[in-house]
Parts: structure tokens; C-alpha cells; sequence
């Protein structure tokens, strides 16, 4: 201790250390030593052994603290580092800590375990918004793997997101050929909230000409055919949806609404022709030859519905 205090010989002075502190010497001492020498640019392999050897210990706060922020700013093995961060995130630490040893490890090219990890661990934590959505944005664009992508949607997605990151991972992920439980939950939980309408026009555009499911299809169109939505798309949802075998109220439906609009000609003579081949009912058979013989349809419509309808007994 007296000699350590002198103004002594590099090499004397490091093997004082070395041996010194190979001894199960006093704390003070022992903290002394390191915290005095670990300010010096000592050798790699002592300055890395004393830092695994106290990292172990359980020292003060500030001293664990310090090594971690010194060391980690250091271009250190990678076992040291990960073990640093994997111990130290375990334990719970200031957040500015945490939040520094995550956003500083986040951007290296980490493994991917402990990428994973770091993510799983801390997404569940109510951490800072801009982290949060820097983790999620940043790794969302990743080739990561599908369940992890999937809970970090299914999770966010329960959250009360900001629009653009919400509005970002439904759009980037609409695209891909996410699982079937997913896209429809996506479509039906969003489809619900008054969307800007660009995005709900695409959603259903884009949804309605795959092979949906019946019911979803179903809804879709009769959720949005309520609206007043744009000509050309409530044009697309009767044309496309009406040439399918649907359930006949919804069918019957689709024409009493839409065949009181004022539609374009073409459209309202196709429902007519192929609607009244069908063996429909009778009110609506009658209101459409009632409604349209008003009209000055062509001769050969007008003649066709005298005739067929002639063969009828009604007043």
C-alpha cells in the first residue's frame, strides 16, 4: 500500500497489481487497485481479466456501471461484450443504461439469438415510444422469422399505435404471404376503424380478388356497399360479386339497392337480362318490369318482357 501510492516503475508497479491482486486482498484495496489502474491503458489481457473477474463480484452500482459504458464503447471480443450485455440486461438497471446498451448493440451486426432476445425481452417492457417503434420499424423490414414477426405485429397491433407505423405494417405486410388467420384479422380489425380511404379501397381491391373466405368476402361487400364509396369500386363489388352463386338475400339485395340508383345503362340492362332469366321472386320480378317498362327501353327488351310476362296471370 505505501509503495503503491509512490510515483513508481511501470513494470514494478504492474506486477505489484498482477500479484497483488491474485490475493484474496482487502475491498478497498482490491477496488482501489482497479479503479486506479483501469483508468491507465493497461495491457488488453489484464484489463480484460480484471473487468470479467470484478464483473462477477457484486460491486457498487457506479463502478459496474462505469466499466460497462467504458468498456462497451470499446471494440472488445465479442464473447466479453455479449456476455456484458446478456448479465447486465438481465439485472434491473437504469433505463438510460439499458435503453444505450440496446440501441449501441442494435445497430451491429449481433446474433442473431441475442437480437431476437434483446427485442422479445425489451418489446414486452413499456419502454420509450421512439425506441419501441426504431426496434420495430428496423427489424420489421428484416428477413426475421416468421413468429417473431408475427408477435411483434399481433402485439403492436393490440396497442394504440401511431397511424403511420400502424397504417407501415399493414401495407408492407398486406403484401406478403402472411398466414391466412393473420391477413384476415388484419382486413376485419382494420376495415373496421375509418381508415383514410385509400388504404380501405386497396385493402378490399386487393382482398376481394383473391380467393377469400365466403364470410369475409360476404362482409366486406356488404359492409362497404353500404357506403358511398367510389363508382368504379361499388361498380366492381356488384359486377364481380353478382356473376358468383351468393346467398340469394344478399344477391336480392345488391339489385333493389343498387337498381334504384341512377346507374350507368349498360350495367342496369345486364342485372335486368340476367336477373330476370332467373326464377326470382315475384315482387321483385314485378317491380323490375314495372320500374323498367316505364323507361323507353329497347324494342327488343320491351317486346321480351310484354311477351314473357304476357304468358304470366297477373293484373
Amino acid at each position: 500500500m505505501e509503495y503503491f501510492d509512490r510515483n513508481v516503475s511501470k513494470h514494478l508497479r504492474s506486477r505489484i497489481i498482477t500479484e497483488y491482486f491474485d490475493r484474496n486482498a482487502s475491498k478497498h484495496l482490491r477496488s482501489r487497485i482497479i479503479t486506479e489502474y483501469f483508468d491507465r491503458n493497461a495491457s488488453k489481457h489484464l484489463r480484460s481479466r480484471i473487468i470479467m473477474e470484478y464483473f462477477d463480484r457484486n460491486a457498487s452500482e457506479h463502478f459496474r456501471s462505469r466499466i460497462i459504458t467504458e468498456y462497451f464503447d470499446r471494440n472488445v471480443s465479442k464473447y466479453l461484450r455479449s456476455r456484458i450485455i446478456t448479465e447486465y440486461f438481465d439485472r434491473n438497471i437504469s433505463e438510460h443504461l439499458r435503453s444505450r446498451i440496446i440501441s449501441e448493440y442494435f445497430d451491429h451486426n449481433a446474433s442473431e439469438y441475442l437480437r431476437s432476445r434483446i427485442i422479445t425481452e425489451y418489446f414486452d417492457r413499456n419502454v420509450l415510444k421512439h425506441l419501441r417503434s426504431r426496434i420495430i420499424t428496423e427489424y420489421f423490414d428484416r428477413n426475421v422469422s416468421e413468429h417473431l414477426r408475427s408477435c411483434i405485429i399481433l402485439e403492436y397491433f393490440d396497442h394504440n399505435a401511431s397511424e403511420h407505423l400502424r397504417y407501415h405494417i399493414i401495407t408492407e405486410y398486406f403484401d406478403r404471404n402472411a398466414l391466412k388467420h393473420l391477413r384476415s384479422r388484419i382486413i376485419s380489425e382494420y376495415f373496421d376503424r375509418n381508415a383514410s380511404e385509400h388504404l380501405r379501397s386497396r385493402i378490399i381491391t386487393e382482398y376481394f380478388d383473391r380467393n377469400a373466405s365466403e364470410h369475409l368476402r360476404s362482409r366486406i361487400i356488404t359492409e362497404y356497399f353500404d357506403r358511398n364509396a367510389s363508382e368504379q369500386l361499388r361498380y366492381h363489388n356488384s359486377t364481380e360479386y353478382f356473376d358468383r352463386n351468393v346467398s340469394k338475400h344478399l344477391r336480392s339485395r345488391i339489385i333493389t339497392e343498387y337498381f334504384d340508383r341512377n346507374v350507368s345503362e349498360h350495367l342496369r340492362l345486364c342485372i335486368i337480362s340476367e336477373y330476370f332469366n332467373r326464377n326470382v321472386s315475384e315482387h321483385l320480378r314485378y317491380h323490375i318490369i314495372t320500374e323498367y317498362f316505364d323507361r323507353n327501353a329497347s324494342k327488343h327488351l320491351r317486346s321480351r318482357i310484354i311477351l314473357e310476362y304476357f304468358d304470366c296471370k297477373i293484373t
